[in-house]
Parts: structure tokens; sequence; C-alpha cells
């Protein structure tokens, strides 16, 4: 997304999707101190994902995610909503589980996305919960986790008043950043080679490709989102 024909296209393009959405209307307040970035993401699950009416989705971790919902409406998709707090078990559109052990069968899945969630996924959850994409998903389908954090070493952000009581353990390589206040215990950030060896080399039957955002400004300068994750299973 590097020229300006290009920049243009895909402005004009989330404009309508904002349109479409109607967020003002529908949503009140969702996120208002944090809706650029929100939407954006939501814009890019859309487009990367490529739904259609008879496809199924899951929204990983979804708290209190509009995700699903949004697609559903734009696509006409059937569509989950996954977190480890709700119900065990699959309640309706509602799944309680683990994100790691999800209880459908074996290809159940068209596409699944996990927005802002996988950087809070601890030890090796994020490991684990790419060998349940690798199982849930379709051949073809795809896992769109966004934003993904990348950085030059290995790191973990953390603010010491949730971790220190929490006794978490970081990644033995990572470096650790405090930041104090910031209300999470754990966030990891992937170096290149980390992410190729958690994530990207166990998975023989998916394909990836790492998506870099280079003009989020040209939107607004609050949006944080600079890498994507998305991984294919193969045909």
């Amino acid at each position: 997304m590097s020229s300006n024909k290009e920049i243009g296209i895909q402005c004009r393009f989330l404009g309508i999707l904002l349109d479409r959405v109607k967020y003002n209307e529908k949503y009140g307040n969702y996120y208002r101190d944090n809706f650029c970035e929100k939407s954006l993401e939501h814009f890019f699950s859309y487009k990367l994902l490529d739904l259609n009416k008879e496809d199924i989705f899951v929204d990983i971790a979804s708290e209190q995610s509009l995700l699903g919902e949004i697609l559903h409406r734009l696509t006409g998709c059937t569509s989950y909503s996954q977190d480890i707090m709700l119900e065990p078990g699959v309640h309706g559109n509602m799944i309680g589980s683990d994100a790691s052990d999800i209880p459908v069968a074996e290809g159940f899945f068209n596409a699944a996305a996990a927005t802002c969630s996988l950087e809070h996924f601890e030890n090796d959850s994020d490991i684990k919960f790419m060998h349940e994409m690798e199982r849930v998903l379709v051949r073809g389908g795809k896992v769109i986790i966004i934003p993904l954090y990348l950085y030059i070493r290995e790191a973990c952000q953390t603010d010491p008043n949730y971790s220190v009581p929490g006794n978490v353990n970081f990644d033995k390589d990572a470096d650790i950043y405090c930041a104090r206040d910031w209300g999470n215990r754990h966030a990891r950030f992937y170096s290149p080679r980390s992410l190729y060896e958690r994530l990207i080399k166990p998975n023989k039957n998916m394909d990836f490709r790492v998506y870099l955002i280079e003009n989020s400004v040209d939107i607004d300068n609050s949006i944080y989102c600079r890498f994507i994750l998305v991984g294919t299973k193969k045909e």
C-alpha cells in the first residue's frame, strides 16, 4: 500500500465500509477513545478474510468485540464469538473455551480473527493456538492476527502492578519493558526469528504472509497497527 493511487483507493474503501457499518447509529460509544484503530482492524479483517454467506467465522478471545456481528452484517457469514470467560461449550454463537482447545470438529471454520489478543497469550499458548487454527480451519481457510506486534528483538511489555503479584513467566530470551499503570500483565513482541520459530515453522500445513502498513498516519496518527499476520491453510 505504498503508491498514492493505492492509498487513495484504500482510504475510499475504508470510508465506504464505515458508512455501511453505521458505527454511530448502531454502536454508540464503542471504543470512542480508540475508534480509528478498532475500525481499521475491522476493515482489514473484512478485506483480507473476504467472507461470504456460506462461510463460518470465529472471533477469537472476543471479549466485548463487535467484529463477529459486523462481519455477519456485511457478508452474511455465520459468526461465532470465542472467549475463555464465556460459559464452557458451544451455546448458540458463543463458544466458551481456551483458544487452543476449541470444542468444534476439524475443519469447522472458514476464517478466524484475533484482534488485539494474541500478544496477551502467555507461555506457549500462542504456539498451541496456531496449532489449533491449523486443525479447525478448512483447507484454504484463513486466520488473521491484527495487530501483529513485531520488534527487532523478542520483547514483552508489562505493568508490574499486575505481573509481579501474578507471577507472570516471560519468555526467557525476551527483553522486558515495564509500563506502570498500563493495566495489562503481558504483551509479547515477536522478533522476525521468534515469529518464524514459534508460529510459522511448526505449522507445515499453513502458508503465512506478513503485511506492513506503511501509511497509517494518512488515516489518523492514533493508529498503532503496523503489521498484520495472515495464515492460510494449504489446499
